[in-house]
């Protein structure tokens, strides 16, 4: 079984504390920080810190890359309950509830390939050793199976799990399906249906039913906090 000491999460929460504390810099500066990452963080950081985006780069892995992971790292810390969820679930349904945060599979996939040196490949190669696949998403992989490290306490993990991908995605929805069974995760599946209007009717009903799950492992959600999430 190939062996991976810390998670895609924990680590590139470390890097993203780090540069939520950079201010203003030089182009000198910007060398002179980038000489400590390995070449595949120079590459990435380099093209975020360009001059040219006069700032907005930096804010951009601050405020959105950076944001996703600390906010769900530092939410755990403090209690709150974190959700993973797949690409085509909406993350305004999780922030309807005061107690917990989303945390997309394929975000933080695509967050670790970029901060961290040697990519993905550790994590891939780790679900891949417990009988995964080699021919499922990457995208999905990558994240998951550093999700699987939580096991041992080498990797941050997800309290709840929604799968919306099922007929959508099934590479998805099997490889969340693996790791919800593996940690024992609980997870609320919302079934994709064809596209009449029975079965938006139906898709209605299995959101409704879903929602109501939600609410048995999240508390009730406050309608006021429905109003302001909607409105943003």
């Amino acid at each position: 079984m190939v062996e991976v000491k810390t998670g895609l999460v924990l680590r590139s929460y470390q890097i993203f504390k780090t540069i939520k504390n950079f201010g203003s810099y030089t182009s000198n500066e910007i060398g002179g920080l980038l000489s400590l990452f390995a070449k595949e963080q120079d590459h990435t950081l380099r093209s975020f810190l360009d001059e040219r985006h006069d700032g907005a780069g930096l804010k951009f892995l601050q405020e959105i890359l950076g944001g996703h992971i600390v906010e769900a790292v530092e939410a755990k810390e403090k209690g709150k309950k974190v959700v993973m969820i797949p690409f085509n679930f909406p993350p305004e349904v999780v922030n309807l509830f005061e107690n917990a945060v989303p945390y997309t599979t394929e975000v933080v996939t695509t967050i670790g390939v970029n901060a961290l040196a040697h990519q993905g490949e550790p994590y891939w190669d780790y679900a891949v050793s417990l009988g995964l696949p080699d021919f499922v998403c990457s995208a999905n992989t990558i994240a998951l199976g550093s999700v699987l490290l939580s096991k041992d306490g080498n990797e941050f993990s997800p309290d709840i799990m929604i799968s919306a991908a099922p007929g959508g995605c099934d590479a998805n929805s099997k490889i969340h399906e693996f790791v919800s069974e593996y940690l024992g995760i609980p997870e609320i599946i919302l079934d994709k249906t064809g596209e009449s209007s029975r079965d938006f009717e139906l898709y209605r009903r299995l959101f409704r039913q879903m929602f109501l799950r939600l609410e048995k492992e999240l508390g009730e959600a406050d309608e006021d906090r429905m109003i302001k999430t909607l409105e943003k």
